[in-house]
């Protein structure tokens, strides 16, 4: 069962282009100390059988130099550098510098582990306007 705070999931479910335009736009932060490390506008793909998100870019992450082969049945002979959460030094994800072909759509890209990431989907972004409008709210705008 999902636990749902305000906008955010304790677990994320399947992120994919078509749901990311129905929900309209999500931050993701760091599980960890809530650090924003993302957004819906950087997204790239999602792998959802290994519960990763891959992004353009991340905000507030440290991508580490040490280069590391991966020896796990998913990802075998992968090589990828660790992404950290710069607040609290979790490691948050992967970015893929060689893959096997199967997996070139993680190559390049911020690829965040779901479990390590919160997602927040921003409501209705006309807000403002719709408030500066009604005439019960009239006084929300003014001095």
């Amino acid at each position: 069962m999902m636990k749902k705070r305000g906008g955010h999931n304790a677990e994320m479910k399947s992120i994919d282009r078509d749901r990311v335009d129905a929900e309209g736009p999500m931050v993701f932060q760091c599980a960890e100390c809530r650090t924003i490390l993302g957004h819906t506008g950087s997204f790239v793909n999602s792998e959802i059988s290994q519960k990763l998100i891959s992004l353009k870019n991340t905000t507030h992450t440290k991508i580490e130099s040490q280069l590391i082969t991966s020896i796990a049945s998913f990802d075998e002979g992968s090589a990828y550098r660790n992404i950290l959460c710069l607040r609290c030094k979790k490691i948050i994800g992967r970015m893929y510098v060689a893959t096997p072909a199967d997996l070139d759509h993680l190559r390049g890209f911020h690829s965040l582990h779901a479990d390590d990431i919160l997602k927040y989907t921003l409501d209705n972004l006309d807000t403002y306007d719709h408030l500066a409008n009604k005439k019960d709210q009239k006084n929300v705008f003014s001095k």
